[in-house]
């Protein structure tokens, strides 16, 4: 068994219904030590440091 325990979300919704401010409240909260986000749209990506 694995030490590592994932915590995987999905947010999906209408356009309009929050999505993206959800993901950042959420986030900025919770300020995990790592991260991996899956947007092609690059709408939340830009509001994080990403390494270099």
């Amino acid at each position: 068994m694995s030490a590592n325990n994932a915590a995987i979300h999905a947010v999906l919704g209408a356009s309009g219904s929050g999505k993206s401010l959800y993901i950042k409240q959420t986030l900025r909260r919770a300020k995990p030590g790592r991260l991996m986000i899956w947007d092609p749209q690059d709408v939340v990506v830009k509001y994080f440091r990403t390494p270099r």
